[in-house]
């Protein structure tokens, strides 16, 4: 973690800290309420694209068990483009977190009368905390994974081992007080595709053998949640011995393409 983000989560737990008396705490009865009476549901996503891709079993397993409830979304700038056009979601809105534009999203949302908010980042978050607590206190609120904020959330799901499971069952844990069977939802569903960026991946991918295309992203966003090259090929190398027609797709960001070619370090 860089200083300047270091400094920023102190800065936000201080701010948490001084706002003890102001925050509204969790009232488990309100966790306790019938789908079948729910309209409109908000969720908090403001993270990276990955965090959105493991999100949306959660928004299909909703819809199919409650298709009358209308899902609105929370983005950051970076996840936009995967849900922007996605007919899941009725409204999509972009988290900044510049002050001011905190307090026209706060407002945007208060107008729009949740039934309920799911924050679905998995921990203690501050940004997601404040924002959920300005939008309407008096609505549920459901969370996952949450230590010392915990407190502030109608409902928190925490893993069964008491441990922590895998980020995914975690967060398909966001719908249990809506009755569904997380044991038994999917674990994997794909982002929407539009007709045009269909058509742009054709291109791109016009060059590859028909069969099985697999991507396979070397890239991160940080040094240090790059994969080492040695664990990367040995993966390759099991993917393309699983199927005859399987062609894996490299994938890397401009700075990462001569590590990847041959003879790259």
């Amino acid at each position: 973690m860089g200083i300047i983000k270091a400094a920023e989560h102190k800065v936000k737990a201080i701010a948490v800290g001084l706002s003890t008396m102001w925050l509204r705490k969790g009232r488990a009865e309100l966790a306790q309420f019938d789908p079948a009476t729910l309209s409109r549901v908000l969720f908090l996503r403001p993270e990276k694209i990955g965090d959105m891709v493991i999100s949306l079993p959660v928004f299909d397993a909703l819809k199919a068990r409650h298709p009358h409830i209308d899902l609105h979304l929370v983005a950051s700038p970076r996840s936009l483009p995967l849900v922007k056009d996605d007919p899941r979601f009725e409204k999509i809105f972009v988290y900044d977190k510049r002050p001011l534009h905190v307090r026209r999203l706060a407002a945007e949302l208060r107008a729009e009368n949740y039934d309920c908010i799911i924050d679905m980042i998995d921990n203690d978050s501050a940004t997601t905390l404040f924002l959920s607590q300005m939008i309407g206190r008096e609505i549920p609120h459901i969370g996952v994974g949450k230590e010392n904020h915990e407190r502030y959330y109608d409902f928190n799901y925490r893993h069964p081992d008491g441990i922590g499971g895998h980020i995914i069952d975690n967060t398909m844990g966001l719908l249990v007080p809506f009755g569904v069977d997380i044991d038994k939802a999917g674990r994997y569903a794909g982002p929407f595709i539009t007709r045009a960026a269909g058509k742009k991946a054709d291109i791109a991918l016009g060059d590859v053998e028909p069969g099985l295309r697999v991507g396979f992203n070397l890239s991160a966003g940080k040094p240090n949640r790059i994969w080492p090259l040695e664990k990367a090929i040995a993966l390759a190398g099991q993917l393309a011995g699983a199927r005859d027609d399987l062609r894996l797709v490299l994938m890397v960001t401009p700075d990462d393409r001569e590590r990847v070619r041959p003879g790259g370090t």
